[in-house]
């Protein structure tokens, strides 16, 4: 199953093993790259943040947020 990572006006569908993790997600620099993102995101789901240990196979959508950013 693909999973959609979305980064501002951006969005990339990509597929990932079931054992890949969000710090590998976070960590592929050809995927940053092509959403324009910087190295000092952070990865979320449902306003909260994932973990870097959880599997990207447990999202369907993941939205990265330039770390320290707030939507308070």
């Amino acid at each position: 199953m693909a999973t959609t990572i979305n980064y501002g006006m951006k969005s990339a569908s990509q597929e990932y093993g079931e054992t890949a993790t969000i710090g590998e997600l976070l960590a592929d620099r050809n995927l940053l790259q092509y959403l324009n993102a910087s190295s000092d995101v952070r990865a979320m789901s449902g306003g909260a943040t994932i973990p870097a240990d959880a599997l990207v196979s447990d999202y369907t959508t993941i939205t990265l947020e330039k770390e320290g950013s707030s939507k308070a």
